[in-house]
C-alpha cells in the first residue's frame, strides 16, 4: 500500500538506505505457505507504475477493496 509498492520494484538498492532487502523476504514467501500477496492498485498508479513494473505476481486490489479484505482477517502480515 502507498509508499510500499516502491519496494516491490527489482534491483533495488537497500543498502543505500541501511535497510534490508525485501526481494530475498519475497523469495521466501513459499516457504511459509505465504501464497495470496496483494497490492494497492490505485498506489501503483500514484507512482506512475505498470503491473509488469513489479518483482512479483500480486493480486492487485483497489485502496476500498484492501480495506475490505482486511476487515475479514484477525492477523495481516504487512510488508
Amino acid at each position: 500500500m502507498g509508499h510500499g509498492v516502491l519496494q516491490l520494484l527489482p534491483e533495488q538498492n537497500s543498502e543505500a538506505l541501511g535497510v534490508r532487502n525485501i526481494a530475498k523476504l519475497i523469495a521466501s514467501f513459499p516457504l511459509y505457505d505465504l501464497n495470496n500477496i496483494y497490492v494497492d492498485q490505485d498506489a501503483l498508479g500514484q507512482h506512475g507504475l505498470q503491473k509488469n513494473d513489479l518483482m512479483l505476481e500480486p493480486e492487485f486490489l483497489s485502496e476500498t477493496a484492501l480495506q475490505d479484505l482486511m476487515r475479514r482477517y484477525d492477523h495481516i502480515v504487512g510488508f
